[in-house]
């Protein structure tokens, strides 16, 4: 009885290798470039990775020369957001003037943040109740409200369908005082708070950003103007940025779907205008893409219907697709070859514990590793793979009949045993 329950238990054991990673299962891979300067390596995705890898990276991994998986987790652009700084100091106004070019005046004082430490901000907000403007703004700073420095020339502006009332400056400041001329401002357009802003999130993300000009086509039909946008490497698109000289305001809709998939899903829905005079431009002409359950898409096809109506259609120049990537992040050991494989539809997404490190990690100095050239492992195409047998099936199945067949067995013997 005691060799009979060996035997299962060999069987069983077996039977759980079968279903254990084989890292020939995987179709492509890259070698990760790398010095070894630090402990931790950090590795950005590449378009390859996104075209032949699964749309969710479940079928990530990281194996080293011996083909031993390396456990890693992966960071992208939004996970850095959720962990970014952000801080806001208010103001009070100290004066006010209009100058011999007609050029509205304000100046402001940053209240004292506590604990006196130093003001930092990179953007600049206004609270202005006016209900429309449209106004070109100079801003100035100060340490000691005697000598100013110039920041930045913008425009401010609320209309019907939208404002603009934040300024992102060109770098970090420490000014202690904010100085904002609004020019040729007959009206003398009040500012009634301004806050300085200091906000990390965008510097952290940058990172995670990439841009290029987008593969689409453009219908038009049924007084509407239907652009397409093929996104075969499943790139995770956050937004497109449509190039023109025209002045023009429009509705759109945003539709998505895989091409194995019969029928498209419906996204957001806003506006983009454009207004470009000689003295002043308006534009927001960018088209935010977003699902359900994150801010980006990357379906592999992508439609935006442009809503002209009884309007002359759009003449789009070009469109800019702005996409986000994600970064592996692995624990090395020197003198070691590290690869990154991708391209196996049936892996599921591993579960290491690095993962509950990983605040700890992204303090730590991390090495930027850059992934070499594409290697493609599996010759057989995909059709070629569904006709095949399926070896693991029939491995199951003759499994399952040993183990009942002994079972049986063993049953039949304790019968025998208890007559």
């Amino acid at each position: 009885m005691k060799r009979t329950l060996i035997t299962i238990l060999s069987l069983l054991l077996f039977s759980l290798g079968v279903f254990a990673d084989d890292i020939d299962e995987w179709g492509y891979q890259k070698r990760i470039d790398f010095k070894a300067k630090s402990e931790y390596i950090s590795v950005f995705l590449d378009e390859d990775v996104y075209r032949y890898g699964q749309q969710d990276l479940a079928d990530i991994r990281v194996i080293n020369g011996r083909g031993e998986f390396i456990p890693y987790y992966i960071s992208n652009g939004n996970l850095v957001i959720k962990q970014a700084t952000q801080l806001e100091y208010d103001s009070r106004r100290i004066l006010d003037f209009v100058d011999d070019k007609s050029n509205y005046i304000q100046d402001f004082k940053i209240t004292s943040p506590a604990n006196n430490q130093d003001i930092i901000a990179n953007k600049i907000s206004f609270e202005i109740s006016d209900d429309y403007f449209l106004k070109k703004i100079k801003i100035y700073g100060s340490y000691d409200n005697k000598e100013w420095e110039f920041i930045k020339e913008d425009n401010i502006y609320r209309t019907k369908d939208s404002q603009k009332l934040k300024i992102s400056l060109v770098q970090n400041y420490k000014f202690n005082y904010y100085r904002v001329l609004m020019l040729k401002d007959i009206e003398k357009t009040e500012i009634d708070q301004l806050q300085a802003l200091y906000d990390n999130r965008m510097i952290k993300a940058r990172s995670y950003q990439r841009s290029k000009s987008a593969d689409y086509q453009i219908i038009q039909q049924d007084r509407k103007t239907i652009i397409e946008i093929n996104n075969d490497d499943s790139l995770k698109i956050e937004q497109l940025r449509v190039s023109s000289k025209d002045n023009f305001r429009r509705s759109y809709r945003v539709f998505y779907k895989n091409r194995d998939e019969a029928d498209f899903q419906s996204g957001s829905h806003a506006k983009i205008y454009q207004l470009l005079f000689d003295d002043f431009k308006i534009k927001e002409n960018t088209i935010g893409l977003k699902s359900s359950n994150s801010n980006y898409l990357n379906s592999e096809v992508i439609k935006i219907e442009i809503y002209d109506g009884d309007n002359k259609p759009i003449k789009i120049d070009d469109i800019e697709l702005n996409y986000t990537i994600d970064k592996v992040v692995f624990k090395t050991n020197k003198g070691q070859a590290y690869y990154l494989c991708f391209g196996n539809p049936k892996a599921r997404r591993p579960i290491y514990d690095i993962e509950e490190f990983r605040k700890y990690i992204e303090n730590k100095e991390q090495e930027e590793g850059k992934l070499l050239a594409l290697e493609v492992k599996k010759q057989e195409s995909r059709v070629k793979e569904k006709e095949e047998i399926n070896l693991e099936m029939i491995l199951n199945i003759v499994v399952t009949l040993v183990s009942l067949l002994l079972i049986f067995l063993l049953l039949k013997r304790l019968r025998f045993k208890d007559n």
